[in-house]
């Protein structure tokens, strides 16, 4: 029997005669030992964290600290599969009763059901809110018991069918954002013809514009779930919107006065529409014109970001001097002027009652700056290490959420700033592709557009709600 180096995870194989001890050094490995002849049968190398054997004896499962899954045939010692499981440790590993389900759970929060014969995926469980510990199934396999750091016990109905809680658009349509429901999703077709809308992955409505889109209008729409509508501006400085839910031309050719250089991002409401330009000379600038007349109502230059605000009222702008203006724009007066980060600003975004102001940064900083008092609300949030392109405030002010170019996406309770949730593999990418403006939450919190960066796809994600996270961090509480 093994009498040096560190040991793991142990477990019997029924015939109660072989062992299994998953080795972690001075080699990384799982050891098959015959108890009674106390004499090594043969040994599968690999780094592990979990391992376990089937009920019936003929398999031998274990999970990477890569999320890798290998299964071997415990009686003659060839691999039977490698999968890809998990995108992070893997600690939870079990089988059904009848040997012909595995259940798998990682770190990144999720647990994956298998079919073993078959070897492909049955269901997705997802509600943990921090690493899983360890998996069991009942012995009728109807029901899975999970164990997770969060502090919470779940139990699942494996024979439930049940909404997914992520799903990938697979398509070539740019993305605009969420309809007004807050629950569809709106796309536009890359001929410009026509808009689409999805209940999950799946295209429930097909909507015709009464004038396609031209090629330059595509690279910037800009879509109000408020107002139920889209807004697009041609290089010659025409402005069109239409009706989000019917495609009519709600108004037509609004020709926006002193247009020149290059647009970069629209911002649409329904009074006002604001554009960032790169001047010929290569300056930065922020132009304002009134949506129903065209008439230009101011123009910030030096500035490249902007937000504007629920009311419509304030304009917020990002300056090459790595200050925040946020001005009134009918009164064209500044209001507000803050200072405090040291590297560009990638992103501005009023909170809904519009008391808030949230800034992020190249300097992985996000500030959030209180309107009322001219002060920052909270230290600034730090996590992400790197650019934050995309923040957001929840429709309740209570919740800020931000997309990082480490490939995270993380949520911040307001006012503490402390980190609730953190999805990986993912980020915002509408600098990268004109159109697919990503990392954006629906008005009505549930649902989470992300760009997914293993399968270069929209991925959509349902989010829990902050009851549901306040109950995990309470019982987190219990356990320190």
């Amino acid at each position: 029997m093994p009498s040096s180096g560190s040991r793991g995870r142990i477990a019997f194989a029924p015939d109660s005669r072989t062992l299994a001890v998953c080795a972690l050094d001075p080699v990384h490995s799982i050891e098959l030992w015959d108890v009674g002849a106390k004499e090594k049968i043969r040994e599968f190398p690999g780094a592990f964290n979990a391992m376990t054997i089937s009920p019936d004896g003929q398999w031998l499962a274990a999970g990477g600290i890569d999320g890798l899954l290998k299964l071997w045939n415990l009686r003659t010692g060839e691999g039977y599969w490698t999968n890809q499981a998990h995108l992070s440790e893997t600690y939870g590993l079990t089988f059904s009763s009848d040997s012909r389900r595995l259940a798998t759970a990682a770190f990144d929060q999720v647990i994956h059901v298998w079919d073993m014969a078959k070897k492909e995926r049955m269901q997705t469980f997802r509600g943990h809110l921090n690493e899983i510990w360890s998996l069991e199934f009942s012995p009728d396999h109807r029901f899975l018991v999970s164990a997770s750091k969060d502090g919470s016990v779940r139990l699942w109905d494996t024979r439930a069918q049940r909404r997914p809680t992520r799903w990938w658009m697979d398509t070539a349509d740019l993305f605009l954002g969420f309809a007004s429901d807050g629950r569809r999703l709106a796309t536009v077709t890359t001929n410009g013809a026509a808009l689409h809308y999805w209940d999950g992955p799946e295209i429930t409505k097909a909507v015709p514009l009464e004038e396609p889109l031209s090629a330059d209008e595509l690279d910037w729409p800009g879509l109000s779930s408020k107002s139920a509508s889209l807004g697009v501006v041609a290089t010659n400085g025409l402005l069109r919107t239409y009706s989000a839910e019917t495609g009519r031309l709600i108004r037509s050719a609004v020709k926006l006065s002193e247009e020149s250089g290059s647009f970069y991002r629209l911002y649409s409401h329904e009074r006002w529409v604001a554009r960032a330009a790169k001047a010929t000379d290569g300056s930065w600038g922020i132009h304002v014109w009134d949506a129903a007349s065209g008439a230009s109502v101011g123009r910030f230059s030096g500035h490249y970001v902007a937000a504007l605000s629920s009311d419509e009222r304030l304009l917020a702008v990002a300056s090459t001097n790595l200050t925040v203006q946020v001005w009134d724009i009918g009164a064209s007066k500044l209001v507000h002027s803050f200072s405090g980060h040291s590297w560009y600003i990638d992103c501005l975004s009023f909170s809904k009652d519009d008391r808030y102001l949230a800034s992020s940064s190249g300097d992985g900083d996000i500030r959030v700056w209180d309107l009322a008092t001219d002060k920052e609300m909270v230290a600034p949030l730090r996590g992400h290490g790197s650019g934050i392109p995309n923040v957001c405030f929840s429709s309740d002010g209570k919740t800020l959420f931000s997309c990082g170019f480490d490939n995270t996406v993380r949520f911040w309770q307001m006012p503490t700033g402390r980190e609730m949730l953190l999805f990986d593999r993912a980020r915002d990418n509408s600098q990268a592709l004109p159109g697919k403006n990503v990392g954006v939450w629906s008005p009505t919190d549930q649902l989470l557009a992300l760009w997914d960066m293993d399968r270069q796809a929209l991925r959509v994600e349902t989010i829990p709600t902050i009851a549901e996270i306040e109950e995990v961090e309470k019982s987190k509480e219990q356990f320190k």
